[in-house]
């Protein structure tokens, strides 16, 4: 007799399956919807993945992105130095330009790129045999091109299969089953085992969905773009996020960001009015703003990382960085003299509030002594203080 027989049957029914005596557990107290829920604010993942990534659409065929470089693996926090790697000279150009040494920037295709933030065990894994995958297709079918979204449904796909995998080996085989079975042999299974395998199975999913988040940015160029002129397709650019599977297309936006300091870097979007057709120099500065400004976010390292792809024909995956005549220590530099500027500005305006307030409050203190002088009354309106 096997164990699925034995527990349908009611013979020797492991401890975890036993009926409990008295309600001693919050789990007792509440019904099955109620405790799932408060399951997952308990156990919730409370940090979001400590990193940013941005990427954004600029003269509606080029994209242009960053990353940080801090490293995070559970307790494990650092910065490698990423500007000091003497062996990239020895390289041709086209290799060393296309050669990303950021684990967040990982190029799929020449025109295809994923940023990646959150588990970055798991997000590795992901991105690798997404790679794998894309290669092996490019290499026996030279004439197919990889699309944008084609390897979103990549990545979602087998992001499912390592959390289908890791369910199996957590939740059904230590009962002797199998997603498929736990389906197909209900009618042998008593009512109490079926309630207790499907909350394993929701506790799970809370439980991988929290604690191995994986945020994640695809963007690059593919030929979806068709001129009704000529009948030709063109390169069109693309951006997408996935927040674990979840997939959403940033197309019409233009920009995208992830990680704890992304908030920090779609408001400098936001208030620059940015649009995908903004000129390249300005869309560079911009990108370099936002991720500086979204170092104050916890987690976010100061290195930066930035790539471009495009434009077409000849524009394919370059790291900026890379390129010795483009000098991006210039925008460091030019960050750092508007940030003063904006300062200086700012403690301005900060002085001629100041001096409007203590003004309001010097008139209504002698209009209040006027008022005095004029009745003879001691009961007027005492004058407000001024503030400190």
């Amino acid at each position: 007799m096997n164990n699925l027989t034995q527990i349908s049957m009611g013979n020797q029914v492991p401890k975890t399956l036993q009926p409990k005596p008295a309600c001693h557990t919050v789990r007792d107290y509440l019904p099955c919807d109620s405790w799932l829920k408060f399951f997952r604010e308990q156990f919730k993942r409370k940090d979001e993945p400590v990193t940013v990534c941005i990427a954004a659409i600029c003269e509606g065929q080029t994209i242009l992105g960053a990353a940080d470089r801090m490293l995070t693996s559970a307790d494990v926090e650092f910065e490698p130095n990423l500007d000091k790697l003497d062996f990239l000279d020895s390289f041709p150009p086209e290799v060393k330009y296309a050669s990303s040494y950021n684990q967040k920037i990982c190029p799929i295709t020449n025109y295809i790129t994923i940023l990646g933030a959150g588990d970055s065990g798991l997000q590795m894994d992901i991105v690798n045999r997404v790679r794998d995958v894309v290669h092996k297709r490019i290499f026996t079918h030279t004439d197919l091109y990889w699309g944008v979204r084609e390897v979103c449904d990549l990545y979602v796909s087998i992001y499912e299969e390592i959390k289908q995998k890791r369910m199996q080996l957590s939740v059904f085989e230590p009962f002797g089953l199998t997603g498929e079975s736990f389906i197909s042999r209900q009618l042998e299974m008593k009512d109490g085992f079926i309630r207790e395998m499907t909350e394993r199975m929701q506790q799970f999913e809370f439980t991988f969905s929290d604690r191995s988040a994986v945020e994640t940015i695809v963007t690059g160029l593919d030929m979806t773009g068709f001129d009704s002129k000529t009948g030709k397709s063109f390169l069109s650019p693309h951006l997408y996020t996935l927040h674990n599977d979840h997939l959403t297309c940033c197309d019409s936006v233009g920009f995208a960001a992830i990680g704890s300091g992304s908030r920090h870097a779609e408001s400098q979007f936001m208030l620059s009015e940015y649009t995908k057709f903004s000129k390249r120099d300005e869309t560079l500065l911009l990108v370099y703003v936002a991720k500086k400004h979204a170092e104050i976010a916890p987690g976010v390292g100061s290195g930066t990382d930035m790539f471009t792809i495009g434009p077409p024909p000849g524009g394919t995956f370059t790291v900026l960085n890379n390129v010795e005549d483009l000098e991006l220590q210039m925008l460091d530099k030019i960050f750092s003299e508007m940030t003063k500027v904006q300062k200086t500005a700012f403690d301005a305006a900060k002085a001629k509030v100041k001096a409007h307030i203590e003004a309001v409050f010097k008139k209504r203190s002698e209009k209040s002594q006027q008022n005095q002088i004029a009745t003879g009354s001691e009961k007027s309106i005492p004058p407000l203080d001024n503030p400190k």
